[in-house]
């Protein structure tokens, strides 16, 4: 696997979440102090959205611990400590609506492909589903022990996958709402949580990172490498994973033999956030310095 840097950006805060448009053109990156820049990948150029600047009802914002981006869709979601999450229309700027349920942090958000649905993330230990384009909540999973860290949306939008405080990572059917299964347990909150284009697979981060059988539960490997915890992981392919970490690197893996493939450094103060679309690749670091990278297998 050749990886190769074209650019890179440095905003004012850590980055929080990242987001590619779906044919490459624009990247998106989320600071917690409410500012998401696009950039025109082609030309080199930002345009930036001051969420709470631009929203003028709102004279006070609690921090982000959470983002989600979706450039095709022109939204963003954000999950907050007063147990909020807030949807905002990225071409405005603008609050479209707040999502009132959980009695927690909101440390986690997830759209589904299509756009339709939304999980959220809590330290009451719950995940919730909305309706997205409606604002309305369907359902809530309930089976954590610990906070609810990190979620994922399978690509046919019908499993979820949770990891928490409690040290396991779980498998549920958003149809029902029902747990399907747990992916074993870890020696450490599981801080991220991914599943592979085919639905097959999934990996979790914590003090490293393991890759699963969806579908079974079984522990198909353990990718060691790493010397922090891992807080962001991402597909690259079905056997391609990427993991981000506090010790400032983001690895590649394959998939088929657990074996790194490719190390990624200078990511200072922690690799978390990382995103992935075709070949290009976006990484961020908590000191606020966006990288992008072309992939070559």
């Amino acid at each position: 696997m050749q990886v190769e840097e074209l650019q890179r950006w440095e905003l004012r805060r850590g980055v929080v979440a990242l987001a590619l448009s779906p044919h490459g053109a624009f990247a998106a990156s989320a600071e917690s102090d409410y500012t998401i820049r696009v950039e025109n990948l082609s030309r080199g150029d930002a345009a930036v959205c001051l969420m709470m600047r631009l929203d003028g009802n709102l004279r006070y914002l609690p921090p982000v611990y959470a983002t989600a981006i979706r450039l095709d869709l022109g939204l963003a979601v954000t999950g907050h400590d007063d147990a909020m999450a807030r949807v905002w229309d990225l071409n405005t700027g603008e609050m479209v609506r707040a999502l009132q349920g959980h009695a927690g942090t909101v440390n986690a958000v997830a759209i589904s492909p299509s756009g339709r649905v939304l999980v959220t993330g809590s330290n009451d230990k719950t995940t919730r589903v909305w309706d997205l384009g409606r604002g309305e909540f369907v359902r809530v999973l309930v089976g954590h022990t610990g906070y609810v860290k990190a979620v994922a949306i399978s690509p046919n939008g019908i499993v979820a996958l949770t990891g928490a405080g409690d040290r396991t990572a779980s498998v549920w059917d958003l149809r029902t709402g029902e747990r399907v299964r747990d992916l074993g347990q870890h020696p450490q909150t599981v801080y991220a949580v991914a599943i592979a284009p085919d639905g097959k697979t999934a990996v979790t981060g914590s003090e490293t990172a393991r890759l699963w059988n969806l579908s079974t539960g079984e522990m198909l490997r353990v990718l060691n490498g790493h010397s922090d915890r891992v807080i962001a992981v991402a597909f690259f392919s079905d056997s391609i994973a990427l993991t981000g970490s506090y010790d400032e690197t983001v690895r590649l893996w394959d998939c088929r033999n657990g074996q790194a493939v490719g190390v990624l450094e200078e990511h200072r103060g922690g690799a978390g956030a990382v995103c992935i679309n075709g070949r290009l690749l976006l990484t961020g670091s908590a000191s606020g310095r966006v990288r992008l990278w072309r992939m070559t297998p």
